[in-house]
């Protein structure tokens, strides 16, 4: 069996003026996404669906539109919650663990 992997993150530089903002993954519902705001000192700020923003669209593509287009000094950043981790072939001896976080980097 083949799992495949789609994109599931998109970044946009605001500019002021632009607030709808194209979602190049698959999702099924408005909850399916994350938008945070980058802040030009790096801070993240989670927007609010139906409060920050309106998701139109779903299943092949659809838009993210903001009720305030983003600054030139900050970005956009759009997630999937529900995308699937990566392209792989599972045969009987793949092991399906989650990998674990150590400090020199993922393992299985």
């Amino acid at each position: 069996m083949t799992v495949t992997q789609q994109a599931s993150k998109v970044t946009y530089a605001g500019n002021g003026q632009q607030v709808e903002f194209f979602v190049p993954f698959v999702f099924y519902q408005p909850e399916d996404l994350d938008v945070l705001k980058i802040e030009s000192d790096g801070s993240e700020l989670l927007q609010v669906l139906n409060v920050d923003y309106a998701v139109y669209g779903g299943g092949r593509n659809g838009a993210v539109t903001m009720t305030a287009a983003p600054s030139n000094q900050e970005r956009l950043v759009i997630l999937c919650g529900i995308c699937l981790w990566s392209s792989r072939s599972i045969t009987a001896q793949t092991i399906l663990f989650p990998p674990r976080l150590t400090n020199v980097g993922w393992t299985v």
